[in-house]
């Protein structure tokens, strides 16, 4: 059986999950857009906040992807007296018989 990955891999609720959070930033956005085309007078630009609106955002959700990234499983290393080679390399070093 082939493992899938991505965006296949998902399960029905979180598929469900993804299209309530990409619905709920649609709203957002079209809201914005709305409040902007009503708004009374313009809006002076001011490079503080507008670098914390674009950089802000964008930094919070990498944060939250970095912390409910799953961490791969840790490998088990041989402990010497196990058998194998005690640790030492044999790539490259032929069998001498």
């Amino acid at each position: 059986m082939e493992k899938t990955s991505g965006l296949a891999a998902l399960s029905p609720r979180k598929w469900a999950e993804l299209a309530l959070v990409w619905l709920a930033a649609l709203g957002l956005s079209s809201l914005l857009v709305w409040a902007g085309q009503h708004w009374p007078e313009r809006l002076p630009i001011e490079p503080v906040p507008v670098a914390a609106l674009v950089l802000v955002p964008p930094a919070l959700i990498a944060l939250v992807l970095v912390l409910r990234w799953p961490s791969p499983s840790p490998v088990a290393l041989p402990t010497a007296g196990t058998g194998g080679d005690g640790g030492e390399s044999t790539h490259g070093v032929e069998e001498q018989g």
